[in-house]
């Protein structure tokens, strides 16, 4: 297995500071273009795989009042909410994946429960 790929092995590749390197992927307007394209194109080279921040997600599921009803769906989303919370997550709870929540709310992704998660998918594919 492959040794993963870290902002300082682009640093050394690139004879740049680390805090270039992560300014290339979270603040590019501080440094040039031309570095940022440098530093760029090193990763790639590298095979530095950027692990996704994950600030919001939403909880999917048709008509989730129902849910409520059901101790296990209880369990679940409580279960999801708390884990959440620690991780400082916020969940948006969708009823399902119609509109473009995604945009709306800024998740990064979904979790999709229930009986009609098939359907929710494919309205994620979509």
């Amino acid at each position: 297995m492959s040794k993963k790929v870290t902002l300082q092995d682009i640093a050394v590749d690139c004879s740049v500071s680390i805090a270039a390197v992560s300014a290339a992927f979270r603040r590019p307007e501080q440094i040039s273009k031309a570095l940022r394209a440098q530093i760029l194109q090193s990763a790639q080279r590298l095979g530095y795989a950027k692990t996704p921040e994950i600030k919001n997600i939403g909880l999917v599921f048709e008509n989730f009042r129902n849910h409520f009803l059901g101790e296990f769906y209880n369990e679940v989303i409580f279960g999801v909410l708390e884990r959440a919370s620690e991780l400082n997550i916020r969940v948006q709870i969708l009823n399902s994946l119609k509109a473009d929540y995604q945009e709306i709310c800024e998740l990064s992704g979904y979790l999709i429960i229930g009986h009609d998660s098939a359907v929710h998918i494919a309205d994620a594919e979509k």
